[in-house]
């Protein structure tokens, strides 16, 4: 498409995206975020889902206590229908587990991220205020979930990147603030956003895992976009999913 850009709303200029089966493998797009007083970049690869490496084996010497630390808490609501992932972190001697948790088993359900405080890892106490970070009123792009939470410090402060799903049937990353790891800000734009139809990330663009290295961002995230045919290999799906990235300036 070589140098024609458009506008994407709020967020994003970004270069045209072919669709994703129909450009040679290797080739990439870069999105530019510009809401930010440094411009954000994505760059991903144009190319079919089914090309991308596998993650085959994490190999840990880690070794099991027996009992889950946390399980579904029946007497709290939006945490009864089951816990997802969650991210550790210490900050002056207190470990701090974050979560996403559904407020039922069976769809549609909500998620909202919480924390657990611990000293030794093993006993945990849930905070009393959560969900720390909760979904957003409808119409927003996490009006239904704000899940997977990554959280970094930022200086002094804390910042969460996460994802939010809508009822508009779209997932994006975000972004919150926080002084003190349980009182949560939401930035109030999206990060990374959903892209044109019929690129690698025109349906979810979610999921953040978040790296500092060399003065930069590294923001990698799940795209996923409509199949062009169902029949994939041996399974048969609706939709494609890879490893993309955006990288700050």
């Amino acid at each position: 498409e070589g140098d024609r850009t458009r506008p994407h709303p709020a967020v994003f200029s970004r270069s045209e995206m072919p669709l994703a089966h129909a450009v040679p493998s290797g080739a990439t797009s870069s999105y530019t975020w510009t809401g930010l007083e440094r411009p954000f970049t994505k760059t991903v690869p144009s190319r079919p889902y089914r090309n991308a490496i596998p993650m085959e084996k994490i190999v840990s010497s880690s070794v099991r206590i027996g009992e889950p630390i946390l399980r579904p808490d029946p007497a709290c609501a939006w945490e009864s229908g089951g816990l997802y992932k969650a991210w550790l972190l210490e900050s002056d001697g207190v470990y701090y587990l974050f979560y996403n948790a559904k407020n039922r088993a069976e769809w549609p359900w909500i998620e909202q991220t919480g924390v657990a405080l611990s000293r030794d890892l093993v006993h945990w106490e849930r905070h009393a205020g959560n969900p720390v970070l909760p979904v957003g009123p409808r119409g927003s792009f996490d009006d239904r979930f704000a899940s997977d939470p990554c959280v970094l410090r930022d200086g002094g402060s804390w910042v969460m990147f996460y994802f939010g799903n809508s009822t508009d049937h779209h997932a994006r990353d975000g972004v919150a603030f926080s002084e003190d790891l349980l009182h949560w800000e939401k930035g109030g734009e999206v990060l990374i956003d959903v892209g044109p139809e019929g690129s690698i990330d025109s349906r979810y663009a979610h999921k953040p895992g978040v790296i500092g290295w060399g003065g930069r961002l590294f923001h990698f995230y799940c795209a996923v976009a409509p199949a062009p045919a169902p029949p994939q290999g041996e399974i048969t799906h609706d939709e494609v999913r890879g490893i993309a990235l955006a990288v700050s300036h």
